[in-house]
């Protein structure tokens, strides 16, 4: 019993973070009777939740002021949303425990009844001189497969589409699946590389990710690290995942040159979702593509950022897990002891990027920070397909799909089309998407 209070406020501290880092601005205040000040929290938590629940889009950058306050008998609800022109709500309560049902109505008003969705506030990205706002527009599917496993990754290997899920690798065709490998006990395939004439599969256990390179169904190689298909050639590097005295987390060791011509990602970099190829013409050389710390898609040159997307770019829900010792206080004053008590760190896999022929970088968003910060808590259950392109006028980007059957694992190229695979526990869908023609 004495660790309920604990959770609680582990749940609070995230609940509080997450909500403060939505785009959707909550405030609430509270007039009149003592008994509603403790309660502004909780019903900026309670709106909040119960926007998602409907599907209201939270990241959209807008403010929603909320007044509870007393006139004589009554308790008067009125919440406003700052849209041109403005959404308001209005009831009057006889009780506080009339709130949570006033609460549902006013999202419902406010929010879903009064026009199908909301014009959104853009806020310009982060750019070198020269570069715009990205322009948007949407592509669509062309036709899915459904599959009777819960994807984790996919690749091509010689024309052939290959999955894998937490038990192994299967080629798909017409015909459904074939196993083709089966990982060891204990160790779950989490990403697919195609390099040469065989497969590299990432797997974790225990904390670790280990690496193989499989062949025709067997395999040829193995390593206690994970390695990655980077440019011509495979790195290798170990993920710590606890932070350092420095306290960063999740931090890659020094890489090693594997096979090839790769190319070395820089220090503190993420090997996952970084790579080096050249996509603006007006920039001399390759730029960096990679993920920022704030998960917004991120093009360098150099030392210089040449773009940042507006939004951030969720994760997965796959995640390798450490736990580590940290010093508390003294037990009591009057022991020079010091407690110890563990925690826990986790490292959630970046969404894939890649780089089509013409140049187009597609990557994938799920969720949000209240994803990545309560991963094992919420459902996944939409994601986009996203596509970027240097243009005259900057960087464009498109919308090629909006999902809502699950998360997006992983996207690859198929004859001219984008493979994504859309998973929802154990079930998946493999959706073929048209590219736009350049």
């Amino acid at each position: 019993m004495k660790k309920y209070p604990i959770y609680l406020g582990m749940l609070f501290i995230v609940t509080f973070t997450a909500i403060n880092s939505y785009a959707l601005d909550i405030k609430v205040e509270t007039v009149g009777p003592k008994d509603l000040a403790p309660l502004k929290q909780s019903i900026k938590t309670s709106i909040l939740a119960r926007c998602i629940s409907k599907g209201v889009d939270v990241s959209m950058k807008y403010t929603l002021e909320v007044s509870i306050y007393r006139i004589g008998n009554t308790l008067s609800f009125d919440a406003i949303l700052d849209t041109k022109p403005p959404r308001a709500f209005h009831k009057d309560l006889k009780t506080i425990n009339e709130i949570p049902k006033t609460l549902d109505e006013m999202v419902n008003d406010v929010f879903i009844k009064a026009l199908p969705s909301l014009p959104r506030k853009e806020r310009p990205p982060i750019k070198a001189p020269g570069i715009v706002p990205p322009r948007k527009k949407e592509g669509q599917v062309s036709w899915y497969k459904d599959l009777p496993i819960g994807v984790t990754s996919v690749t091509i290997l010689r024309g052939k589409i290959f999955l894998s899920d937490n038990r192994g690798i299967y080629t798909v065709d017409d015909n459904g699946l074939k196993p083709w490998w089966k990982a060891p006990k204990y160790q779950e395939p989490v990403r697919l590389y195609t390099y040469k004439d065989s497969i590299i599969a990432l797997v974790k256990h225990t904390g670790e990710f280990l690496s193989y390179r499989i062949r025709d169904g067997k395999i040829v190689d193995r390593w206690l690290t994970a390695v990655i298909k980077s440019g011509d050639g495979l790195i290798s590097a170990r993920l710590i995942i606890p932070p350092d005295i420095t306290q960063t987390p999740n931090r890659w060791t020094a890489i090693r040159v594997v096979e090839g011509n790769p190319y070395i990602p820089p220090e503190g970099s993420d090997l996952l979702s970084t790579m080096s190829v050249d996509v603006i013409p007006d920039s001399p050389g390759p730029e960096l593509i990679t993920l920022s710390k704030e998960s917004r898609l991120e093009i360098k040159n150099r030392n210089n950022i040449l773009y940042m997307s507006d939004n951030t770019i969720g994760g997965i829900p796959t995640y390798l897990e450490a736990k580590y010792w940290v010093a508390g206080g003294k037990i009591r004053n009057s022991d020079k002891r010091a407690s110890t008590y563990q925690r826990e760190q986790r490292y959630y896999l970046p969404p894939r990027i890649i780089v089509t022929p013409s140049k187009d970088i597609i990557t994938f968003s799920n969720g949000n920070l209240l994803n990545r910060l309560i991963g094992s808590l919420v459902n996944y259950s939409s994601c986009r397909i996203l596509s970027y392109k240097w243009s005259d006028l900057g960087m464009e980007e498109n919308t090629l799909a909006r999902l809502s059957y699950g998360y997006c694992a992983d996207i690859s190229l198929y004859q001219g089309k984008l493979l994504a695979v859309i998973t929802n526990k154990k079930k998946s869908k493999l959706i073929f998407i048209k590219l736009q023609p350049h």
